[in-house]
């Protein structure tokens, strides 16, 4: 798990929010995905189906449409207020 991930506070994620911890991919995976990627001379892996559908998605669709996704993924969880 990286430094990102442990410093993330679980109750500041929306349910649908992008770094939700049955989202990510798993580091050893990923890290593995990497050193073969180098040892091969080469310089990007996208590791995982929903990623690789994301750069295509990305490709495809308007790029209004990718900003606002993106918007909608990347944004704080509601407060919730703890006056009752």
């Amino acid at each position: 798990m990286t430094a990102f991930f442990n410093n993330v506070d679980p109750q500041q994620i929306d349910g649908d929010h992008f770094f939700r911890k049955e989202g990510r991919s798993d580091p050893r995976k990923v890290a593995q995905a990497g050193v073969e990627v180098m040892t091969r001379g080469g310089l990007t892996q996208v590791v995982g189906m929903s990623n690789r559908l994301m750069i295509l998605g990305n490709r495809l669709v308007p790029r209004t449409m990718v900003a606002a996704i993106t918007k909608r993924m990347l944004r704080p969880a509601p407060v919730k207020s703890s006056m009752i």
